[in-house]
Parts: C-alpha cells; sequence; structure tokens
C-alpha cells in the first residue's frame, strides 16, 4: 500500500477531476463538431458532381479545374436555405424522396430559364472567385 499525505492526496484528486471534466466535455462536443449542415453537405455533394462534368472541358486549364468545381458549388449552396439544401443532398443521395419543385427551384440557373437565380450564382462567383468568372458564366 503506498501512502501519501494530503497534498498528494489533494493533487491526485484535483488531477481526477480535470480528466474526468476534459472527458465529458470532449464526449460534448465531439458528436457536435462531426454534425455538417445541410449546405456544407450540398456544397460536397455539388463539387463531386461538378469535378466530374468539368474533367472533359477544354475551356478550363486542368490546373483550374478543381478550385472552378468547389467554387461553382458553393456559390449554388450559398443562397440556398439549409433546410433546402439538406433535402437536395438528401435526395441527391437517395436519403430523401425526389421533390422537383425544390429541385427547379434551386437547381435551375440559367440566363434565359432562371435568370433572378442565375444572378444569385453569378454574384456568388464574383464575390468568391472573380478570377473563375471567365469560366463559370459561360456554363450556363
Amino acid at each position: 500500500m503506498i501512502r501519501r499525505n494530503g497534498r498528494q492526496s489533494a493533487a491526485i484528486l484535483a488531477c481526477t477531476i480535470l480528466i474526468g471534466t476534459l472527458l465529458m466535455a470532449s464526449a460534448l462536443t465531439a458528436p457536435a463538431a462531426a454534425v455538417t449542415s445541410g449546405r456544407d453537405r450540398l456544397t460536397a455533394d455539388l463539387t463531386i458532381l461538378t469535378t466530374k462534368q468539368l474533367a472533359n472541358n477544354k475551356d478550363i486549364p486542368d490546373r483550374d479545374k478543381p478550385r472552378t468545381a468547389q467554387c461553382l458549388a458553393k456559390s449554388i449552396a450559398a443562397d440556398i436555405p439549409d433546410a433546402d439544401a439538406g433535402k437536395l443532398s438528401d435526395m441527391f443521395n437517395r436519403r430523401a424522396a425526389f421533390d422537383k419543385a425544390l429541385e427547379v427551384k434551386w437547381l435551375t440557373i440559367g440566363k434565359k430559364d432562371a435568370p433572378a437565380r442565375y444572378q444569385q450564382v453569378i454574384n456568388a462567383v464574383h464575390k468568391a472567385c472573380p478570377d473563375l468568372e471567365p469560366y463559370i458564366e459561360p456554363m450556363f
């Protein structure tokens, strides 16, 4: 049996309490940190889709394709409310039923088909990555 004086016992108790508190704090914050927003999930989905679509595009240099895909995805998702973005992501990943109206509302982007939505996306592109706008604008 190990004998300890009062100070050693108090120090051990304090360390035990500190470690316990840190473990509880990390357990409580870890799940929250792992949760991503619907907009983040949609951006990731759109980045994958756009990267595939740009693979054979000869107008965009290969070095700019990853940034172009990411910029376009972020710009498309930027103005979509988180709940709608989450549902769109779930639809892409077949975790939710297809909602044609939601898809048309947010993913129809064109000068003629949806000029207001087109302008939202182009404004987001201009703000986030203006150097890539000449590559992105002709896509619509």
